[in-house]
């Protein structure tokens, strides 16, 4: 299998400004000296310029404010605990191999945590645990296309969604002075919540030699035929249900 030709050298360039401005503050009430409140944001804005042989020049920018909270209690000194939640975006911009430099949008993420940390045993021993969970929007993914041309080329799309959880905890442990014993246990589960695998425009339904291509520009000729014949039997007519895709290919 042959991987698609990302054709010929072409001379681009880009230029990319970042200017971010960061804020943080923390309240705690004098009747109740045992909790505090942490309030955080940033603004950001980000410009990108591309340039490409053969193509118009291109512009965009974009800005965003992302905000933090975090709430800490403390019940003893040796325990407190705290939850918190955030936003935060990776800017969008170009692909350079794309030759009509559309631009992608930003990747956001927005998180929650909550936290314990505890010293046992006068001071001999340290407890960290925290649970996570994230959620990720407009996740950027590079894929091959088809231009006006018939020509196939690189593009970053915002293509999917996903979200990623689980727990982490660090047990510190001093038995002696010259000693320490540390343990460390991670549980973190990451799925994509949607993420299309093969795009329609590389298969013709009345075409049973067309070939089917995947994300990375692989081409699956067998493929076609199989799912040429899957149309006919159920009478569809341009239209191909993506699970048909997938199946053969876990196949």
């Amino acid at each position: 299998m042959e991987l698609a030709d990302p054709g010929p050298a072409v001379a681009s360039s880009a230029e990319n400004e970042s200017i971010g401005i960061y804020a943080d503050v923390s309240w705690t009430p004098r009747t109740l000296d045992a909790f505090t409140l942490n309030a955080g944001g940033r603004y950001s804005r980000d410009t990108r310029d591309a340039e490409r042989v053969g193509s118009p020049a291109a512009d965009t920018d974009y800005s965003r404010f992302d905000p933090s909270f975090t709430v800490d209690y403390r019940w003893t000194d040796e325990l407190h605990t705290y939850a918190r939640y955030a936003t935060a975006y990776r800017a969008g911009g170009f692909n350079l191999l794309n030759s009509n430099l559309s631009p992608f949008e930003p990747e956001k993420l927005t998180s929650y945590e909550l936290g314990l940390k505890a010293t046992l045993l006068e001071g001999e021993m340290a407890l960290n645990t925290v649970g996570f969970y994230s959620n990720y929007y407009d996740i950027l993914r590079t894929r091959i296309e088809w231009d006006a041309n018939g020509i196939h080329q690189q593009v970053t799309r915002n293509a999917t969604r996903a979200r990623i959880y689980g727990i982490e905890s660090e047990l510190l442990w001093k038995p002696a002075p010259d000693d320490v014993l540390q343990g460390v246990f991670t549980y973190l589960r990451a799925e994509y919540l949607d993420y299309p695998t093969v795009d329609s425009q590389y298969y013709v339904v009345s075409d049973p030699l067309t070939p089917v291509i995947n994300l990375q520009g692989n081409q699956f000729w067998p493929l076609a035929g199989r799912i040429y014949e899957l149309a006919k039997a159920q009478g569809v007519g341009r239209e191909i249900p993506t699970e048909w895709f997938l199946q053969d290919i876990r196949d």
